[in-house]
């Protein structure tokens, strides 16, 4: 007869967690991995950093000469200073005030850019003759890094027209290695964006 009344006994489970070996182990391998990762994070997220700005930088021209079109008017793009760093802006009327009026307003289309990652006056941007040999445009005309004013006109054009190509340089001012991106700007309104490595060496981006 089968006795129901008696728990069965079997052999106790042995349960136990991580011992204090296993997790140095563990952490020992965090570690390790994270202090080979950490610097090529870093170099990537610079290189972003620079490359951001300088089409933020593009996307505000085009959208100043995209305005100029559209409201059949002479328009502004502006560089100047920011409350910390510079600031480029669409000097456009977009909130009743006059077209041009040389003050950068909330609802008008801007870029600031910060201490570091900012617009590059020439001289701080290797290799510019190489980026004119690269580039095949003639004469580029470095814009002002802390204060310039590029107008359009209702056709799209730059007014009046520049010499040459215009350019602006943006780069990481503490950190060479991140790159530079240059802005050019043809007298008839259409850009290129190019990029060079801590060396100088140029290359197109579109």
């Amino acid at each position: 007869m089968k006795n129901f009344g008696k728990q069965y006994r079997g052999k106790p489970v042995r349960s136990h967690g991580f011992s204090m070996i296993e997790l140095l182990a563990v952490m020992a391998v965090i570690l390790v991995v994270s202090a080979i990762s950490t610097p090529s994070f870093m170099r990537a997220y610079q290189y972003y950093q620079v490359s951001n700005a300088a089409t933020s930088m593009a996307n505000v021209i085009k959208y100043t000469r995209y305005e100029a079109i559209r409201l059949n008017t002479p328009i502004n793009c502006v560089i100047g200073p920011a409350p910390v760093g510079t600031m480029a802006w669409t000097d456009s009327d977009r909130d009743g005030v006059p077209v041009n009026d040389g003050v950068a307003e909330n609802v008008e289309r801007q870029v600031t850019f910060s201490t570091t990652v900012t617009l590059l006056a020439p001289g701080n941007v290797p290799n510019t003759a190489g980026l004119i040999l690269a580039a095949g445009l003639g004469p580029l005309v470095p814009l002002s890094n802390t204060a310039a004013v590029v107008q359009f006109d209702q056709r799209g054009a730059v007014n009046p027209p520049p010499a040459g190509a215009l350019v602006s340089f943006v780069g990481n001012t503490l950190v060479p290695g991140a790159g530079y991106r240059a802005i050019i700007l043809l007298p008839s309104g259409s850009m290129q964006l190019w990029k060079a490595d801590a060396n100088g060496t140029w290359a197109i981006i579109h």
